[in-house]
């Protein structure tokens, strides 16, 4: 999750200017806003290397040489960032993302999700209270093994020698004793969204393992397993101190959300896959659709837009089929049969194409409205047929 990922990005930057500052209260505050304008700055540029070269973008961002949209588009975004991650935070999680309205209808009851042991948890009570009998590895009282007549009626012997809550029974018929958990707040502490996970699963939850990791900790302490709060399944054994659940990926709902993964996958690797290495946009003028010249000469404009993935190219060359006397310009080069676009190098370029049918007569008028034609390009330094559009040529009423 993005919004998860910047959060944790701009705690470690918060973190991270209290170390620098050494206590210094004043400097603090700035320097964390200047940090965190940086990271923003950042991700803004990130978001917009997917549109404009790459490459070149950071030297030409500083040197200002890149369009007004470009940097608008950089701003908003390290705008937004700054705000959601720097000050929003878990708000965004628990009324922003979409992901707590509907993960009731991914999960079924054998998803692994975070889950709060509540046999071996529940009582809660401070570390000085003694535990329930059953939590410990041998018995208290008597050093010969219990039997199901010394166990309290709460409780019942499993087949394996385990023992859990008997069939009706509830926490609040157990014995005298406390369970594992000693109620010292540090999973509700360090959960992003603030929730207790001791609740149950909530809305708020977003899966990052954190209070996990927490309690696992304050359990290595007070010298008890691991695994209070654990990623595991809804139906797993209700025994305290049971193994997590083997979770089977044949369910019917891990396959039919795996499927579409599948095949979502695939679509897209199929279309990255088929991406032509050159991509040629030609968009016909229609304000006017053609332009007659003083000469009898029909002109139509066409822009051109083009971008690539080769190593290299220098220029195109442009041409066109089924007009055999059309002549093409380019409005930053010379004409003829053939017209050439400078690239230059550069990743993408974009030019006024102009298409002009010199003066007919006679029979050889062609009739007024659209009329089919193909624009060729090709590399100016090889001759390489790089792309063919189909477009239209207009003619007037003569």
């Amino acid at each position: 999750c993005p919004q998860t990922v910047w959060t944790d990005i701009f705690g470690g930057v918060r973190r991270l200017a209290h170390r620098i500052a050494k206590g210094n209260e004043a400097a603090i505050g700035p320097l964390t806003g200047a940090m965190s304008a940086a990271v923003a700055i950042l991700t803004g540029l990130g978001f917009a290397q997917w549109f404009v070269d790459a490459p070149g973008l950071a030297g030409r961002f500083l040197g200002g040489g890149l369009p007004g949209a470009v940097y608008g588009a950089v701003f908003l975004i390290a705008l937004f960032t700054y705000v959601l991650g720097a000050h929003a935070r878990e708000r965004v999680c628990l009324h922003m993302c979409p992901w707590p309205r509907f993960q009731a209808a991914l999960l079924d009851r054998d998803s692994l999700v975070v889950t709060y042991r509540r046999t071996r948890g529940e009582p809660r009570a401070r570390k000085r209270v003694a535990l329930r009998p059953e939590l410990l590895a041998t018995p208290v009282a008597a050093p010969a093994p219990a039997t199901a007549s010394d166990t309290p009626q709460a409780f019942a012997f499993a087949a394996d020698g385990s023992v859990g809550l008997a069939p009706g029974a509830t926490l609040a018929a157990t014995p005298a004793g406390r369970g594992d958990c000693i109620d010292c707040g540090r999973c509700v502490q360090v959960c992003p969204t603030g929730i207790d996970i001791r609740d149950g699963l909530q809305m708020g939850c977003i899966g990052c393992g954190l209070c996990i990791d927490a309690c696992d900790e304050v359990m290595t302490k007070i010298d008890r397993p691991t695994g209070l709060i654990r990623f595991d399944a809804e139906e797993a054994d209700p025994a305290p101190m049971a193994p997590p659940a083997r979770i089977g990926f044949f369910r019917p709902k891990a396959m039919i959300f795996g499927g579409a993964m599948i095949v979502a996958l695939a679509a897209v690797s199929f279309g990255v896959a088929n991406i032509p290495d050159v991509q040629v946009d030609v968009e016909p003028q229609n304000t006017p659709r053609y332009v007659l010249l003083s000469d009898g000469s029909v002109r139509n404009d066409y822009t051109v837009r083009l971008s690539h993935r080769l190593p290299r190219l220098d220029g195109v060359t442009a041409s066109v089929e089924g007009m055999p006397e059309a002549t093409l310009r380019f409005t930053s080069g010379d004409g003829g049969d053939a017209a050439e676009m400078a690239v230059g190098g550069q990743r993408s370029a974009a030019n006024r194409l102009l298409v002009i049918q010199p003066p007919l007569r006679g029979e050889a008028l062609p009739p007024a409205g659209p009329h089919p034609i193909v624009l060729v390009f090709h590399d100016t330094s090889t001759g390489a047929e790089l792309a063919r559009v189909d477009t239209r040529f207009w003619e007037p009423e003569r």
